[in-house]
């Protein structure tokens, strides 16, 4: 199974909850980026997005989500 088209609204498996939720991050550091001028808020962003989107992943997995 790999990522569908509608995996952005509802992530159908966990490769597609990490992804969407990096792209998601991804985009909100780089808007904080452009917005503040700071590297700095820029890798923090991304760090905290990348934890939290895999911690949320994680839970959802182990509730069984996606199975």
């Amino acid at each position: 199974m790999g990522i569908q088209w509608y995996d952005w609204i509802t992530p159908t498996t966990p490769a597609a909850g990490l992804f969407f939720g990096f792209v998601f991050t991804l985009i909100v550091a780089i808007i904080m980026k452009w917005q503040e001028k700071s590297w700095r808020l820029f890798f923090t962003a991304l760090g905290v997005g990348a934890v939290v989107s895999l911690l949320l992943v994680s839970g959802l997995n182990w509730l069984g989500y996606y199975s």
